[in-house]
């Protein structure tokens, strides 16, 4: 290895330079907001090459100013620095100020401000602006920008530089005179990625002044707590002595009674033993809000760190070690006569509920409370949780106190890093038995991994680095080999965490309700308006960790949009500095399609469901052959489902998992695949709508929190007594993977008519109409006449060939106006029942459906009453039906017993149903030469996967017996009843139909 003194010039060389030390050296500067010290780096740099003779500035933060005076006289630089507030010109002694620097987050009147300032300038001064992004900012930045030269770093706030004359030589490379465009961009990220370390600092410097406060504050409360704890043993040894002597004389003046002797009495006061217990209470009070000050300090100080930790990734407080005082607990008092006739009277509360042997209590503790993941792993999983009958709490770990481990039956750890504070969690939950499961949706408890080489991400995250990730991934590592289970994303990550611990469960990132609604009302409103031709491909990237993933497709993206001019990439940047999720500068293939890029701001999560409606297809490209995205949940591929969107995604374990190739979506591993995948979507739409449809009707079930619910009744019993794990575990085993039964069959179908007022409503009613033009009409008028208000209807008529269609488009144009979402759709063949109800089923948009042929009818509070017996995991509810017509007796009047669906179906068709149980299903079955029994294959199916029906007794609906009747005329014929019995029989071998196999032809 050659001697580095040898070289006239190297990076080492350079990086020693003393000149560089303030550029990595960033001060601890105190009331500073972050985003104002993020362009320093940039400013000092201006000021090192322009060597100002004078300089202004103007709204500048008191210690930004102090600063900037410390660097020039540390410099040696002969500035002259004038300090000057809103509006305020500078005075007119010696040379006019060159650079003029303008904080535009604090000047109320900008404009005016730059007005008065201009002229007292030199003719080539530059204006140095921060606070180019906010909204005076922008407006004032425009007009400069219109006339001179300038360049933008639109990072934090935002900063601008303006040459109000000439640009000096020096700083030419910022204004693009003598500087690549990649050079250019190489310049703006290192800016960047100084400016964020600077703005790192401020916040660490006010987080830790403000943590000594907190500390401060919280030695003062513990010292005042030992003063009360003090007082607090006194008085009792004082009322102990009392009793005592009280005691001694009761004892003597039984003793004296019964030997008949006088004993002088010792007397106690009783007002003094009143007084007594007054303080205490007092004392015992005072106990409790000293220990509520110091939950809430502590709870701050974990607060802030915990933050750092998530967001930053680097702030470490190795000196702090939280702790949890122990405050006694209330004082039992004796039962004294006196006492007890003060305490008459006294409000005695309600002791609580028994809990019972499948109700727990489950805190669910986020060690990343500011991140989207608390979102899916903590307050969705805690309200599926719910859904089954336990309790649930959701917390911050820095806000976990002993009052809460005494709640919890089970506490779920996600991303919490082992601490002192962790430490005592735990070990309060095992002493009082409580089951404690560690969580996780990545592979964040291998340190082994914390390399560059394997997550892309640490080298593009601010301020990560590879040690302090494995410091990180160690911390999860000591939790969860701690803990009693694990919880896991994926079952590729659960196998993983079998490896170190003594077992695990995949429970997958879902969504909830509000999610769905979001999504599929997004998807409404897009789909009413016209579309401007544009064929949208998004990545939604909520992180800069994807650089390498982004990299598979960059080139093919690029081929793609220079063949099809029409294709736009939508990629998203921060909201405000407009810097984006993506490095683009590690993409130069996208250069010459630049203007076909698309760039959205981030958003909320909460609005994240309109951004991907937004989209046509959607992304989710993962580095094959990499262990730590092997592990990634499909989260992508959900969210864009729910929102009516196909996707092409790597093949990685879970995406092979979830997606069936061509039919819910593209898997895609070469760059020919995924070429040939984005191709087929951009230039069919058909293909595009059949893939969306598919993939949303499979995920209503799989990431649903209906299923999710049912995973945790039997995950939890399973941390039960011997005899609960033995059930729980046969139902686990028996269950495997929980899927659903395949993808819904939907047929292609055309829309005949269409109304959408874009409400909510929670049923639709699905009419399937084949040559029924004689009856029909009673069927859509019993549905117009329901009394639930909001009510989605859809027809769908297969293939009749009587006058049907016009008889029902006709009347879906006259009532319209009823219904909150009315279709009339037709396949483009006849398909049969099965593929008549499922695409009715697809085409919903409600939570419920309820199923009703073309020769049945509903009575008025049909909806009302099926609605009103259903809970959040009822798959099903059937009425009780009124026959009418060639006969008048009741029908489907059984309770609910799945097993009676062994000797032949007792439930009819016309029966309220979740649609996330027609997705468990796979839907009706589409077989022609075994039509007639979709219904009672659809119970047998929801039987199996333990899903709960329940019957209303009042008959609701009314059955039409005739002739004509698809039973009587199809299902019941001799050669196609053995069909129907072989195929259903074949489906659900459990099954013994000896009675219903007979045909009743």
């Amino acid at each position: 290895m050659s001697d580095m003194s040898d070289l006239p010039v190297s990076i080492f060389s350079l990086l020693s330079s003393p000149e560089l030390d303030v550029f990595f050296a960033p001060p601890a500067l105190r009331d500073v907001v972050p985003d104002t010290a993020a362009h320093m780096p940039l400013l000092l740099g201006i000021l090192t090459s322009a060597r100002p003779h004078s300089l202004a500035l103007v709204g500048v933060p008191t210690a930004i100013a102090d600063y900037i005076q410390s660097f020039l006289t540390l410099q040696a630089f002969d500035t002259r620095t004038q300090i000057l507030n809103d509006s305020e010109a500078p005075a007119r002694t010696g040379t006019p100020p060159e650079i003029a620097v303008l904080d535009l987050t604090r000047l109320k009147h900008a404009a005016e401000t730059l007005t008065t300032l201009r002229p007292s300038l030199a003719p080539d001064a530059l204006l140095f602006l921060n606070g180019t992004e906010t909204e005076i900012g922008a407006t004032l930045w425009n007009a400069l920008a219109a006339t001179h030269p300038h360049c933008l770093f639109p990072d934090a706030d935002g900063a601008g530089i303006v040459a109000l004359g000439a640009i000096p030589c020096d700083l030419s490379p910022l204004f693009e005179a003598r500087t690549s465009s990649a050079q250019l961009a190489r310049l703006r990220i290192r800016l960047d990625r100084l400016g964020s370390a600077w703005a790192g600092a401020v916040r660490q410097s006010t987080f830790e002044a403000e943590s000594q406060h907190q500390k401060d504050s919280l030695d003062a409360t513990r010292h005042d707590l030992l003063q009360t704890r003090l007082a607090l043993q006194e008085t009792r040894e004082r009322l102990s002595q009392a009793v005592a002597s009280k005691a001694e004389i009761d004892k003597q003046s039984s003793e004296s009674s019964k030997e008949s002797q006088a004993v002088a009495p010792t007397t106690v006061d009783p007002t003094w033993m009143q007084q007594a217990r007054t303080l205490i209470e007092e004392q015992n009070s005072r106990l409790a809000t000293l220990q509520t000050e110091i939950q809430a300090l502590q709870s701050a100080i974990q607060a802030r760190s915990g933050l750092f930790r998530g967001l930053l990734r680097t702030l470490r407080h190795p000196n702090f070690s939280p702790h949890i005082p122990t405050v006694p607990a209330p004082l039992e008092l004796p039962a004294l006569p006196e006492i007890e006739s003060a305490a008459a009277g006294t409000h005695n509360p309600a002791s609580p509920l028994p809990v019972s042997a499948l109700r727990r209590n489950v805190l669910f503790v986020s060690g990343e409370p500011t991140t989207p993941g608390t979102l899916y792993r903590c307050t969705r999983n805690a309200a599926a949780c719910a859904l089954v009958g336990h309790f649930t709490r959701v917390l911050a770990c820095a806000d976990v106190g002993p009052a809460d481990v005494e709640w919890a039956d089970v506490i779920v750890l996600w991303r919490v890093e082992y601490s002192p504070h962790v430490a005592i969690l735990i070990r309060l939950s095992k002493e009082k038995g409580a089951t404690v499961i560690f969580d996780t949706d990545d592979l964040v408890f291998i340190p082994a991994l914390a390399s560059i080489a394997i997550i892309d991400g640490i080298r593009t995250v601010d301020c990560a680095t590879e040690s302090i990730v494995h410091i990180t991934f160690q911390n999860m590592r000591a939790t969860m080999e701690r803990a009693d289970a694990c919880f896991a994303t994926t079952d590729f990550m659960a196998t993983e965490m079998r490896r170190i611990a003594r077992q695990s469960f995949t429970l997958p990132n879902i969504y909830d309700a509000a999610c769905l609604r979001r999504s599929r009302m997004a998807a409404r409103i897009l789909a009413s308006v016209p579309g401007d031709g544009l064929i949208r491909i998004g990545y939604a990237s909520g992180t800069r960790t994807h650089q390498r993933d982004f990299a598979l497709v960059a080139e093919v993206l690029a081929r793609l949009m220079q063949k099809h001019p029409e294709v736009r990439l939508v990629l998203f940047h921060e909201t405000g500095n407009k810097r984006p999720v993506l490095l683009m500068d590690e993409f130069p293939a996208l250069l010459p399609v630049a203007d076909q890029i698309e760039w959205r701001d981030m958003v909320p999560l909460e609005r994240l469901p309109e951004e991907f409606a937004r989209f046509d297809i959607s992304i989710a490209p993962l580095e094959l052959d990499n262990v730590f995205c092997e592990a990634k949940s499909e989260i992508k591929y959900l969210e864009a489902a729910l929102a009516g969107v196909p996707s092409v995604v790597s093949p990685t374990a879970p995406y092979r998992d979830c997606v069936t190739d061509g039919v819910t979506g593209f898997l895609a591993e070469t760059p020919t695949q995924w070429e040939d995948a984005l191709t087929r979507l951009v230039t069919d739409p058909s293909l595009r709508r059949s893939l969306a449809r598919n993939a949303l009707n499979q995920v209503l079930w799989t990431f649903g929190p209906q299923r999710q619910a049912l995973l945790f009744e039997s995950i939890i019993m399973s941390f039960g007594n011997e005899a609960a794990t033995a059930r729980a575990s046969e139902t686990l085993i028996a269950r495997g993977r929980y899927q659903g039964r395949g993808v819904p069959e939907v047929p292609e179908y055309e829309t005949l008519f269409a109304h959408d007022a874009l409400k909510a409503a929670d049923v639709s009613v699905i009419i399937t109409s084949h040559n029924y033009h004689d009856v029909v009409l009673d069927a859509l008028e019993s549905v117009r006449s329901q009394s639930v208000q909001k009510l989605d209807l859809i027809v769908v008529d297969d293939a009749s060939t009587d006058d049907s269609v016009a008889l029902i488009t006709h009347w879906a144009q006259q009532n319209a106006a009823r219904f909150n979402r009315l279709l009339v759709l037709a396949p483009l063949a006849n398909v049969g029942l099965g593929g008549a109800r499922n695409i009715g089923v697809s085409a919903s948009e409600t939570p419920y459906f309820l199923s009703l042929d073309a020769d049945n009818r509903l009575r008025t509070d049909a909806c009302e009453k099926l609605l009103a017996a259903c809970d959040p995991l009822t798959a099903y509810a059937y009425p009780t039906l009124r026959q009418f017509g060639a006969a008048h007796d009741l029908m489907g009047d059984i309770p609910s017993r799945p097993l009676q669906l062994r000797n032949g179906n007792y439930i009819d068709a016309m029966a309220l149903v979740a649609k996330w149980a027609w997705s468990a299903a796979g839907g009706y079955y589409v077989k022609r030469d075994a039509m007639g029994w979709e219904d009672y294959d659809l119970w047998c199916t929801l039987a199996e996967l333990g899903l709960k029906g329940v019957h209303v007794s009042e008959p609701v609906a009314e059955y039409r017996v005739h002739g004509g009747s698809m039973t009587n005329s199809v299902t019941e014929t001799h050669t196609h009843k053995a069909n129907v019995v072989t195929y259903i029989k074949t489906c659900h071998p459990w099954l013994d139909m000896h009675h219903e196999a007979r045909s009743r032809g």
